[in-house]
């Protein structure tokens, strides 16, 4: 979007040196005033006027390349036989925002700023998001790259925290920039697999230095996590230079894996809440003391006890969990808390899209009247009837109504 322009002429100073009708001015000097903390010397380039003879369009048309930079809200010009001054304001937060380097792999980012700055004087790693400023580091980037032997399209996008812009991210869209193949140093032969899958996971991925890096530490992190080595860490990874597969460019990722000691269980701790008991929860827990302390091992058994309140009608069962955590030992204790809330009954059993005598097989089964406990024995029972009934592709849908603590079943045939 063009900036707003807003031009004020001082007429008193003009009509005491040149008659009014006058549309050419001979000022000693241009200035630019209201650029705090900014190169003014760079904005007279963009100015591009010297002192001397100048037309109303000559310094309309500064005033403008001046605008369109989008580096500010507001401008206007005052002349006189002394100055050409050009009046800019910023806005109170700038919008000129941190730019970051999505995916350039040819280049280091401080070694690819220096180059965009020599084309471009007036940029030093920010940028508005829109305007002729970012248009001509857009353009700067696509002849580094040009000279690359690279035919690239490059945009500006704006980077997000939340409902906040953070910054622009400059990124290469045209030609394809994925990532390659992913190589784990320092991991034992027990998780080739799981890294080979996450490697695949990964792999024909649009690739983002930021983005990418992440994605590969959060997912190694948590296969080594999930498999008891609660003090994993691995660096940074490297990537290798581009290279070309037909019209697109691979990038392939090294990164050193630390997975430290394994950590294991020494005490589990089932605090049982009526009906279930303290075995109950710990055959439905599967977990048991020596095993390792993998992070996917706790959500599971945490899911399980939960789940074995629910099967018993406490639909809002959720449990929590305490960790005690032995760095020195290696050692992990957990103590299970419950909170099943009230039992749900059934509603009834919606089963009207289904054929009239499998409706009636519904409507007479003792263990489907209104008023028995929602539990289990509910969805057993349908999918036995379903079974039987040759209805293998039904589904059941569960609407839960938590104010009168009941549960209404609707049988869909697919």
């Amino acid at each position: 979007m063009r900036t707003l322009l807003r031009f004020l002429t001082l007429l008193t100073a003009l009509l005491s040196v040149l008659p009014v009708v006058a549309q050419t001015y001979s000022p000693k000097a241009i200035r630019i005033e209201g650029a705090t903390g900014m190169d003014t010397d760079q904005l007279l380039g963009i100015v591009n006027l010297k002192p001397g003879t100048l037309s109303k369009e000559q310094i309309e048309g500064a005033l403008q390349r001046l605008g369109d930079t989008g580096m500010f809200t507001d401008l206007s010009y005052t002349v006189s036989s002394e100055a050409l001054v050009f009046k800019v304001t910023a806005p109170a937060t700038s919008r000129s925002l941190p730019v970051h380097y999505a995916n350039f792999v040819w280049w280091q980012p401080d070694e690819l700023e220096k180059l965009v700055e020599a084309r471009v004087p007036v940029f030093h790693g920010e940028l508005p998001f829109s305007g002729t400023l970012t248009e001509q580091v857009e353009a700067a980037l696509t002849d580094l790259l040009k000279g690359k032997g690279i035919d690239a399209k490059v945009e500006a996008m704006q980077a997000s925290g939340g409902d906040k812009v953070t910054g622009i991210i400059l990124t290469i869209t045209r030609p394809e920039i994925l990532v390659g193949e992913t190589h784990v140093d320092g991991a034992s032969p027990e998780f080739a697999a799981k890294l080979d899958g996450m490697g695949h996971g990964i792999a024909g991925q649009d690739f983002g230095i930021e983005e990418t890096s992440r994605t590969i530490r959060q997912r190694l992190g948590d296969i080594y996590a999930d498999a008891g080595y609660l003090d994993i860490t691995n660096d940074a990874p490297t990537f290798a230079p581009p290279r070309k597969d037909m019209d697109r460019f691979l990038i392939d990722a090294t990164v050193v894996v630390h997975p430290g000691e394994m950590y294991r269980i020494t005490q589990i701790d089932l605090t049982a809440v009526p009906p279930l008991s303290a075995g109950e929860l710990a055959k439905a827990a599967g977990i048991k003391v020596g095993d390792p302390a993998g992070a996917a091992t706790l959500r599971l058994a945490k899911g399980e006890v939960a789940k074995a309140y629910r099967d018993r009608g406490y639909l809002d069962a959720f449990a929590t969990e305490e960790t005690a955590k032995d760095n020195a030992a290696h050692t992990v204790a957990y103590a299970f808390h419950f909170t099943p809330g009230v039992v749900y009954h059934l509603a009834g059993v919606d089963a009207s899209s289904l054929p009239t005598d499998v409706q009636q097989v519904f409507a007479s089964d003792s263990k489907l009247k209104p008023g028995v406990v929602a539990g289990v024995e509910v969805r057993q029972e349908i999918f036995r009837i379903l079974q039987e009934k040759g209805l293998r592709s039904a589904r059941m849908q569960m609407e839960s109504n938590a104010a009168e603590h009941s549960v209404k079943v609707v049988v869909v045939r697919r």
